[in-house]
């Protein structure tokens, strides 16, 4: 009995940049490895397809640094302390820095994202939407 199969993994990478596609030659590598000459030892075939999900939205972040600093001075009207990590991409304002509106990533209140035991409180809530309205203020007096 002969079996055909195929293997298809799909390698999704967030962020591509353009520098960092030396990177990913050091991952196409594994086509000449194992993976290969098990799958033809067995008449199977891997096909690999790289597709870029989200770009780093830093690339235009970069490019308008004062939407960032308003987010930052919003964050601070409201009495709290700027605390920053990057989020490469896989967010709306990754999408929407891309599509012409540099948009930073800022709090919505919530914890433990896409989780089982997600959850946001009532005061997170009610920061989040005075960081909002004080950067809808900042953006229209800077203007």
């Amino acid at each position: 009995m002969s079996w055909r199969r195929t293997v298809q993994p799909r390698l999704h990478f967030l962020a591509l940049q353009r520098r960092r596609w030396r990177g990913l030659s050091r991952v196409l590598r594994f086509r000449d490895g194992h993976h290969f000459q098990a799958a033809a030892r067995h008449g199977a075939r891997v096909e690999i397809a790289i597709e870029e999900q989200y770009r780093n939205m830093r690339e235009v972040l970069d490019r308008h640094p004062h939407a960032v600093e308003y987010a930052r001075e919003a964050i601070r009207r409201a009495g709290m302390t700027v605390h920053e990590r990057p989020i490469r991409g896989g967010t709306d304002g990754s999408k929407l820095s891309f599509m012409g509106l540099p948009t930073p990533n800022i709090f919505a209140g919530e914890h433990n994202f896409h989780s089982r035991l997600e959850w946001v409180s009532v005061q997170d809530m009610e920061k989040a939407v005075e960081v909002i309205v004080n950067l809808a203020q900042i953006w229209e007096e800077r203007s």
